[in-house]
């Protein structure tokens, strides 16, 4: 998140991220200050002057405005809340009520007491974020633009029909007050652009029109550039092809479901991805020139994703949060129903995996230091043997082997690194070195990957953040409840 909805000390204060701190400034100016060091996807500030943050591995977990350290949460730190990925918080008027996005397990909206214990869903399915309204209603984003619907504090469940407030598809920030004032946005998405780079880091060529796209992947042999691009008219995410080179893109998933998170096989024939349908996180494959209809894989409770296929391509490598266990990778058997297999060690914090060509090796990254780092590993028969090494030095993500396995690539604040690898040696041939720095990574989601190399190491595909000129106002409607025209 960029910054809370909410405010503080009757609207005084805005608490917002940066640099993996959230921190707090007044409106009237002067120096932000910090309040706790993490890097939450959603936050809201509770009535008491609390903060309380959706973190990843962790769940959802309280904080004082003023400094401190982070404190569980009755039921918010169970391994339901630390397998999930929680966005959208919101907090009731009278303060007692929170509402929230859930996405993994069955997703929809959901509410639960700000002191904890059990949720209770409201909405299944695949929803926009959800905000309090009002002392009694809770407005959503469709395809079509904002509805509304009565909320029972009480029986913490929603009375009547759904019925629209705004007709504007494509709301992407909307808010309410106590008051009766609705606000909206539409249209305020931040655009990447799909940029091709030498190696040097000059850019050469645009790959695509401007767009809202979540992650960049090129197959082994370098002929084709999968990507995952939001349809601006109705917020919906699809998986694309194209060649790396540009050209007309070819759409691979068409359906009314999330599809993101696309990984190509080694052979460049396959693609796998992650599809939320009815609520779930399914992984899905289909074959790349669309011969044959999407598969199913396997259905996958927690949240996470695919990351990549083993070399003989029998397996798909998938990432999850996994309670008290932390991030962990799977390798899921492609056509069988066996039982996946845990790859890395509970605890380590162990995501974003890819298997070198030949793999032999399995590069990841971490959380031993406490920092996110690139480790290295072997691997035998789907089995990581020896200890992970480390490669970055300090801080990495986005690892991606490329050269036949003779380099490995990462990126850290911006700047994209290679680590030399040789023959069959089980540690780096040097140090990291840096190649270049892309001005502005973009991509909806910057914990995907948004950036992918040639095999060659010669260019590098990158999401660039465009700087869109075009003012966004936003609606304010006045006393819409006023106007229901008889609607619950």
């Amino acid at each position: 998140f960029d910054a809370f909805a909410a405010a503080f000390a009757e609207g005084q204060q805005v608490a917002f991220l940066a640099q993996g701190q959230v921190r707090r400034v007044a409106l009237s100016g002067g120096l932000p200050a910090v309040v706790v060091a993490a890097s939450p996807k959603s936050g809201v500030w509770l009535n008491d002057g609390d903060m309380l943050l959706a973190i990843g591995g962790k769940g959802l977990m309280r904080v004082s405005a003023t400094g401190g350290a982070l404190r569980d949460v009755r039921g918010f730190t169970s391994d339901d809340f630390r397998n999930l990925q929680i966005d959208g918080l919101d907090v009731s008027p009278d303060g007692r009520t929170l509402l929230f996005t859930q996405f993994g397990g069955e997703t929809g909206v959901y509410v639960a007491s700000v002191d904890g214990g059990e949720k209770r869903l409201l909405v299944p399915g695949e929803q926009n974020v959800a905000v309090f309204a009002g002392p009694d209603h809770i407005v959503r984003a469709d395809a079509t633009g904002l509805v509304a619907q009565r909320f029972d504090a009480k029986g913490q469940t929603l009375v009547g029909d759904a019925f629209p407030v705004a007709q504007s598809g494509g709301a992407s920030a909307f808010s309410g007050s106590t008051g009766g004032a609705l606000s909206f946005m539409t249209g305020a998405e931040t655009l990447s652009r799909m940029t091709s780079f030498t190696r040097e880091g000059k850019a050469d060529g645009v790959l695509g029109p401007d767009a809202v796209y979540q992650e960049v992947a090129i197959s082994r042999d370098g002929k084709l550039l999968a990507f995952a691009r939001t349809d601006p008219a109705d917020g919906n995410v699809d998986i694309w092809v194209q060649a790396p080179t540009g050209g007309a893109p070819r759409r691979l998933t068409s359906d009314a479901d999330i599809d993101h998170r696309p990984v190509l096989s080694h052979d460049g024939c396959c693609i796998a991805w992650e599809s939320h349908a009815k609520g779930l996180l399914n992984l899905m494959e289909r074959p790349v020139d669309g011969s044959s209809p999407a598969r199913l894989i396997r259905t996958w409770g927690k949240a996470g994703g695919p990351s990549d296929w083993s070399a003989d391509g029998r397996f798909v490598l998938y990432q999850s949060s996994d309670g008290s266990s932390g991030s962990n990778l799977w390798a899921v058997p492609r056509e069988t129903q066996s039982e996946p297999t845990r790859l890395t060690q509970p605890g380590f914090g162990a995501d974003d995996g890819q298997f070198s060509p030949d793999g032999r090796y399995l590069a990841f990254t971490g959380q031993e230091t406490g920092e996110t780092e690139v480790y290295v590993q072997r691997v035998e028969g789907m089995k990581l043997v020896g200890g992970p090494m480390r490669v970055s030095e300090s801080g990495g993500n986005s690892p991606q082997w490329g050269r036949g396995g003779s380099e490995l690539y990462f990126v850290n604040r911006g700047t994209i690194f290679s680590v030399p690898f040789q023959g069959t040696a089980d540690r780096p041939a040097g140090e990291p070195r840096a190649l270049f720095t892309v001005p502005s990574f973009g991509g909806a989601r910057p914990e995907f990957r948004n950036f992918a190399p040639m095999p060659d190491g010669r260019r590098f595909v990158a999401l660039v953040s465009v700087v869109d000129p075009t003012p966004h106002p936003a609606t304010v409607i006045l006393n819409w409840r006023a106007n229901l025209g008889g609607k619950p």
